[in-house]
């Protein structure tokens, strides 16, 4: 015995180790690592600091929450606050689909007090103060009805010129607010002409053509479908802003749950992991037959056949055939996996409760490595809020961007879509069909620069709260799995000292680390990115650069 450990001291060129109680694992003698990435991290931290000042200080999100006119002013904001509502003077003009109500549409927008609540043309009226002068009170009470860019022309104009000159809408629907925008309400049947509520006459535009509901939907429904998101997204947050409370009781309703769980885990680990198995694949099997079940009864209902078509309203989904079919199938495919796994991973099973009796036994040992995680979800959810509120306030910085657009009724050469200014435009070219209307809020490269840098300071940010929790934490178990008398020699704050080490000593490699996962994420949202691009370009180029 004595020959083989000279020998063994020999080979080694040491000592051979001798038992120390006091011996509490490899914390002693430690050094700072990667300092020169510690300083870069902070170097960007200090940089991402001056992007979010001079966006807080240029950017306006106004902007982007509330509607502008075609003179790129905000609705409900400032000079317009008792006027929160944007009114098309012709939606028809939108009909050519999302992109033009985002882009702009070629119709005059203007902020109103409230939606028109009912239906009005012009056209019935346009010669009436020409015709009788004697019908003073009723012209200044249409007057009062027409919606218009300047009202104070209204005195000083007929209605012909204030409709001709593109100052007063033609003619308005009774319509009703939808993401600060007046959407049509249509009542008549499809394709039919609407009739003015006032005259009884049908609708009719500037240049005397009736106004059909076929042609009104197509264009509600291109501004309704991408403000529906938004509403969406509204309705979300003030069911949040209700049942807070709620959401904070059952998250800690499951941190109790999450005590519980560890404690029957350390007492019967085995019973409990073989009856989630059973519990789970007897949901799956179950799910599977409920599904195919469900299949064959939708069998004889009429309407079960249809096509998958986008609907917020879920019970369309469970009456189509299709979606139990999908359901069965995927329920099916998983039974199969874990049945698999149970046939040939039994062994391995058994290892994986041990692991998990032992490490419940740990952190039942430090309690607090179930409230630390508490600490990086608040400072990542920091992080999330200021990265947000950064790349809305960049989005927001730069200037009102005016392009020709027409409405399809001139022959004039112009160049629709180039850039123009609204203050010298053309007024005749104007009363043609041509018109310089807002479009959206373009800025320099900078702009572009500047969130690509907010974005990677999301990722950056984002992986080195995570990586200082992990080392922590792992710190923490380390000093678990290194103690000879358990629970008697782990320390009484096992996870604060392992974050003290991590802070002391690693945050340098921790930042290093992120850096790397970080440059991997960026690299994979820049290849999506052309991805998104190059599938507009259907040809073998485009997909051989892809791949």
């Amino acid at each position: 015995m004595a020959k083989g450990t000279e020998v063994l001291t020999n080979q080694f060129h040491g000592e051979p180790f001798t038992y120390d109680p006091e011996f509490r694992g490899p914390i002693k003698n430690r050094s700072c690592t990667d300092i020169l990435c510690l300083f870069l991290f902070l170097a960007f931290i200090a940089g991402w600091v001056v992007v979010a000042g001079f966006a807080y200080k240029h950017g306006d999100p106004r902007q982007l929450l509330y509607p502008t006119d075609s003179e790129g002013r905000i609705c409900g904001k400032g000079e317009f606050e008792d006027k929160p509502y944007l009114f098309f003077f012709d939606l028809t003009k939108c009909i050519r689909g999302i992109s033009s109500v985002l882009r702009g549409c070629p119709t005059p927008q203007v902020c109103v007090k409230r939606c028109p609540n009912s239906t009005f043309s012009t056209y019935p009226y346009i010669y009436i103060d020409v015709i009788s002068l004697k019908k003073t009170d009723e012209i200044k009470k249409l007057k009062e009805k027409m919606i218009c860019k300047n009202e104070s022309l209204k005195n000083s104009q007929t209605i012909e010129s204030l409709v001709k000159s593109g100052n007063c809408a033609p003619f308005y629907l009774k319509s009703s607010p939808l993401g600060g925008r007046c959407i049509p309400e249509l009542f008549t049947k499809l394709g039919s002409a609407i009739i003015d509520d006032l005259s009884k006459d049908s609708l009719k535009d500037e240049n005397g053509n009736n106004i059909t509901t076929s042609v009104v939907e197509k264009a509600g429904k291109a501004l309704a479908l991408i403000l529906n998101a938004r509403q969406v997204g509204e309705r979300i947050f003030q069911d949040f802003s209700r049942v807070w409370w709620i959401l904070i009781l059952l998250l800690l309703a499951s941190m109790v749950l999450s005590f519980i769980w560890i404690l029957l885990m350390r007492l019967v680990a085995g019973v409990m992991v073989w009856l989630s198995i059973i519990c789970v694949t007897g949901l799956l099997g179950f799910g599977c037959y409920y599904s195919v079940k469900k299949y064959m009864s939708l069998e004889d209902q009429p309407g079960s056949d249809a096509a998958f078509s986008f609907t917020t309203n879920l019970k369309s989904y469970l009456a189509l055939r299709d979606t139990w079919l999908a359901f069965a199938i995927i329920s099916g495919v998983l039974l199969t996996i874990l049945l698999l796994l149970l046939i040939f991973l039994r062994k391995r099973i058994l290892i994986a409760i041990a692991l998990i009796k032992e490490g419940s036994r740990a952190v039942g040992t430090m309690m607090s490595s179930l409230f630390f995680p508490i600490i990086p979800y608040i400072f990542l959810f920091a992080l999330f809020v200021f990265w947000g509120s950064v790349a809305m306030y960049i989005a927001s910085a730069g200037r009102p961007s005016y392009r020709i657009a027409s409405n399809g009724s001139t022959e004039l050469d112009l160049k629709i879509g180039n850039k123009c200014d609204p203050e010298n435009f053309d007024e005749t070219e104007e009363q043609n069909g041509v018109m310089c209307i807002f479009t959206s809020y373009d800025g320099d490269p900078n702009l572009f620069r500047a969130q690509i840098y907010n974005l990677f300071g999301l990722f950056w940010g984002m992986f080195f709260i995570v990586g200082v929790g992990q080392v922590s934490l792992a710190g923490a178990f380390a000093s678990y799995y290194w103690s000879f008398n358990k629970p008697k020699d782990v320390p009484s704050f096992a996870v604060g000292l392992g974050f003290w080490r991590c802070t002391r000593y690693h945050l340098g490699s921790v930042a290093f680390g992120s850096l790397i996962i970080a440059i991997v994420r960026m690299i994979r949202v820049m290849l999506e990115y052309v991805d998104h691009k190059l599938k507009k370009y259907d040809n073998k180029v485009a997909k051989f650069a892809l791949w």
